[in-house]
């Protein structure tokens, strides 16, 4: 089975349950400012987080400030369940130490690319 990714919900990989079954992951990756390689669809913080600019403009340390969830809305409750969560952006090495065995499919994005 592959998994991918939802855009803006890099986190819940780190969430998926050693059980799921998964034989790849497809996900897309950017680098920080001090060239971390992310886990992270958009070009910017704007539309999934509440950070704003290019993500190659900050660095880990400051893209854990933001809240990966903060935009979701659970359109039946108008509610938004996600935020205040912990969910964060994580790291290519996070991605790799959480499933060790399973094959990855990255997309290596370009800051310039959204």
């Amino acid at each position: 089975m592959k998994v991918s990714v939802p855009y803006g919900h890099e986190q819940l990989l780190l969430d998926l349950p050693d059980t799921a079954n998964v034989d790849v992951l497809e996900t897309d990756i950017r680098l920080t400012k001090d060239r971390i390689p992310v886990i992270f669809h958009d070009a910017t913080l704007d539309r999934t987080t509440n950070g704003k600019g290019f993500i190659i403009d900050h660095t880990y340390e400051e893209l854990q400030e933001f809240d990966l969830g903060y935009w979701y809305k659970d359109l039946s409750t108008n509610e938004y369940p996600f935020r205040n969560r912990g969910f964060r952006i994580i790291s290519l090495l996070e991605l790799f130490e959480k499933f060790p065995d399973i094959r990855i499919n990255m997309d290596i994005m370009f800051y310039y690319m959204f």
